[in-house]
């Protein structure tokens, strides 16, 4: 469903991350050009599903005052700017709380 998007603790989807444009992805070894590289915010990984959709998660875990402020670590979406967005709010959501 076109604009849908996701946050949550966990997330069940394939392990693939990406690293520079170009390089080997996940143990697929596809390629990915410039221009299909997802973005990547200082801090997260981000990767494509096998169903297509965008996942980032925090490389860090957030402290439990700031889950309790509901900052979560695992989001996806599925477009890069609603990922970035939904990035963008979850450290937001932390940086409130100190």
């Amino acid at each position: 469903m076109p604009g849908n998007v996701t946050v949550g603790r966990s997330a069940a989807v394939s392990a693939e991350t990406f690293g520079s444009p170009g390089s080997e992805a996940g143990s697929g070894g596809q390629s990915r050009s410039a221009d299909t590289t997802p973005p990547c915010q200082e801090g997260w990984k981000v990767w494509h599903s096998d169903a297509g959709r965008l996942w980032a998660t925090r490389t860090r875990p957030f402290r439990p005052d700031e889950e309790r402020a509901g900052a979560y670590r695992t989001v996806d979406a599925d477009t890069d700017e609603q990922l970035a967005a939904l990035i963008t709010e979850q450290e937001r959501r932390a940086e409130s709380v100190q």
